[in-house]
């Protein structure tokens, strides 16, 4: 069955609708307006028709065969305006900006969180120097310190202080 004997036996509406091809690229397709169609399109809608309506289109296929081979088409695109590359995420600077904000609301907190809490803990008693200038004895000597040495720092202390006197 010939493309002119399914249009006789069904509406050119009906076929659209059970197949999904536009009415238009249909009607190109049956007058053989070949020009109209690219080759994938042509060959895909002849399959499907032959699928659909369990037709034997093998003399339409040769024919759009035969019409593409002698009108050679063009492979690639024909751009008439420059391409424009669309990046649809976020900018770069703007992620390098968020950085650079945590980085210094962090800074800021650690820093006023730490002296904050150095404030508070004023009534911590810290170890206090001792100050050895002045009446040291010329008996403190070095066997002295390290004889003292595995005493605790208390200890050692009231010994600095014993020679002193």
């Amino acid at each position: 069955m010939p493309l002119s004997e399914l249009l006789q036996d069904h509406t050119l509406e009906e076929i659209a609708s059970r197949t999904n091809i536009a009415p238009n690229n249909l009607q190109a397709l049956f007058n053989g307006e070949f020009e109209v169609l690219k080759r994938a399109k042509a060959l895909g809608f002849i399959s499907i028709l032959e699928r659909e309506y369990h037709l034997d289109l093998e003399g339409v296929k040769k024919e759009a065969k035969a019409y593409y081979e002698a009108h050679q088409e063009e492979e690639g695109m024909t751009v008439s305006h420059a391409l424009v590359d669309e990046r649809r995420g976020t900018p770069l600077w703007v992620f390098l900006i968020a950085l650079g904000l945590l980085g210094y609301v962090s800074w800021y907190f650690l820093s006023h969180f730490q002296a904050k809490t150095l404030s508070e803990n004023e009534g911590v008693v810290e170890p206090k120097s001792v100050n050895l200038e002045g009446d040291v004895n010329p008996m403190l000597n070095i066997e002295t310190v390290i004889a003292n040495a595995t005493k605790t720092p208390s200890e050692a202390v009231s010994v600095i202080e014993m020679n002193k006197k």
